[in-house]
C-alpha cells in the first residue's frame, strides 16, 4: 500500500485544496495530512478551529491528519518543511511527499534544492551584502542565485516551500520521493477569487466580508463552515501591548527570530500603533517581512523563545483519521519511536511543544466573538469518520 503526505494548513479547506488529494488519490492508497493547528504560518489565527479543518480534509480525501507543532508553524519556511517533513519521516510508512507548486517541474525543483544546499562561497558573500543594504533574505537569495535558478523558483511562494521540502528530505537522508502538483487557478497572494479555484487568501476575505463562497470549497466543507464561529486576530490587540510593555530588550531579543537589535523596534512600536496589525505594520522595515513580524509577536504572546528551534518535533499528535487512516495509525505505532497522542491529558506537562500547541489553541477561543473556554485540548477527542 503507497502512502502519501501532505504538508498543510487548510485555512480554509478549499478547491484548489480537494483538486490536489484528488489527484494524489490517483497514485496512492492514502494521505497522511500534517496541518498547523490553531495557528499558521503566515503569522495569524487560523480561520477555523483545527477540528473542523481536520474534518474538511477528512471529507475530501485525507485519511490521517496529524498537527504540526506550534514552534514550527511560527517560523521561517525551511523550519516550517523541516518539522512537517521530520513527522512525515517519522510515521515510518509515509512512500511519497506531494506538495503544489506554481513550477510542477519536479526535477528541475531538485536541481535547485540541491544548488541551495552547496551555496558557493561567492554567492554566500553577495547575500551577505545584500542583507547588510537592507534587502530581505528572500529577495537577496532571488538575486545572488539569478544565473543558477529561476527566478520563479525563488520569488513565487508555493515553489519556495517546495524548495525548502526537497532540502529538509535531502537534510535527514529520507528514502521519502518528492512530488509536485502544478498548482492550478488563483495565485497564492490574489485577493480576489478568478475563478473557482480561488486562494485561500481571496476566501478568508470573502468569508470575512459576509459574502457566500460557496463555490470556493466543496460542499461537505461548506457546509462545516455555515455554522462554524471566525477567529479574529484582532481580539489579542491590548494582550500584545500589554506584554510588550512589560518586557524588557532583553526579554525580547530571546523570542524566536528576533535579531538584529529587533526588540527595540518592537518595544517602541506602541507608541505609534494600538492594534495588532497596525504593530506588525510599525515594525516591518524592507529586511523584515510582514509575515515574520507577525509570527514573532504571536510567538512573543506564546513564549516561544529561540530554544524551539534547536529540537525536532516530539510527538505525533492525532486531530484526525476515517477507517483508513486507523489501520494507518496501527501501523505507524509499530514503526516510529516518536510517541503518539490521541489523548492530551495523558501527554499533560509532558512536552514543552505540547503545552505551546495548548496555548495556542486557548489564543484561538479567545479570538473568537463567543471565546470558548480555555483547554478545548482537553475537551476534543481525534475526529473519526468511518
Amino acid at each position: 500500500m503507497k502512502t502519501a503526505a501532505v504538508i498543510c494548513e487548510y485555512n480554509p479547506f478549499h478547491n484548489g485544496h480537494k483538486f490536489q488529494l484528488d489527484e494524489i488519490k490517483k497514485e496512492c492508497d492514502c494521505t497522511i495530512c500534517i496541518m498547523s493547528g490553531s495557528i499558521v504560518q503566515r503569522g495569524d489565527i487560523a480561520l477555523y478551529d483545527k477540528w473542523t479543518r481536520t474534518k474538511a480534509a477528512l471529507l475530501n480525501g485525507a485519511d490521517l491528519v496529524i498537527e504540526l507543532p506550534v514552534c514550527f508553524v511560527l517560523n521561517s519556511a525551511e523550519k516550517f518543511a523541516y518539522g512537517g517533513v521530520f513527522l512525515a519521516e517519522n510515521t515510518g510508512i509515509v512512500d511519497t511527499l506531494y506538495f503544489g507548486s506554481e513550477s510542477g517541474d519536479i526535477n528541475r525543483m531538485i536541481t535547485a534544492a540541491e544548488l541551495l544546499m552547496n551555496e558557493p562561497e561567492e554567492i554566500s558573500a553577495e547575500m551577505k551584502n545584500l542583507i547588510s543594504s537592507g534587502m530581505t533574505y528572500a529577495r537577496a537569495r532571488e538575486i545572488s542565485f539569478s544565473k543558477l535558478i529561476p527566478s520563479s523558483l525563488l520569488s513565487e511562494p508555493n515553489n519556495i516551500l517546495g524548495l525548502e521540502y526537497i532540502k529538509a528530505l535531502k537534510q535527514i537522508n529520507s528514502t521519502i520521493e518528492p512530488k509536485t502538483i502544478k498548482r492550478m487557478g488563483s495565485h497564492y497572494h490574489e485577493a480576489e477569487p478568478t475563478s473557482n479555484t480561488a486562494s485561500a487568501t481571496a476566501i478568508r476575505k470573502i468569508i470575512k466580508n459576509n459574502i457566500n463562497y460557496s463555490v470556493y470549497v466543496p460542499a461537505s466543507a461548506n457546509s462545516l463552515y455555515e455554522n462554524c464561529p471566525i477567529a479574529d486576530i484582532n481580539k489579542l490587540n491590548n494582550l500584545l501591548i500589554y506584554l510588550i510593555r512589560t518586557k524588557t530588550p532583553e526579554n525580547i531579543s530571546e523570542i524566536n527570530e528576533v535579531c538584529e537589535g529587533l526588540e527595540n523596534r518592537i518595544i517602541t512600536s506602541i507608541n505609534y500603533a494600538n492594534t495588532f496589525n497596525d504593530i506588525c505594520g510599525y515594525v516591518k522595515s524592507k529586511r523584515y517581512t510582514l509575515s515574520k513580524i507577525r509570527r514573532i509577536m504571536l510567538s512573543l504572546i506564546l513564549n516561544i523563545d529561540k530554544s524551539f528551534s534547536l529540537t525536532d518535533p516530539q510527538y505525533i499528535r492525532v486531530l484526525g483519521m476515517n477507517s483508513t487512516g486507523i489501520n494507518l495509525l496501527s501501523k505507524i505505532k509499530k514503526h516510529t519511536s516518536l510517541p503518539i497522542i490521541t489523548k492530551t491529558a495523558d501527554f499533560k506537562g509532558k512536552f514543552t511543544q505540547l503545552e505551546k500547541d495548548i496555548l495556542s489553541t486557548d489564543l484561538h477561543s479567545m479570538c473568537l466573538d463567543k471565546p470558548h473556554p480555555i483547554g478545548q485540548d482537553f475537551l476534543h477527542s481525534p475526529i473519526v469518520i468511518q
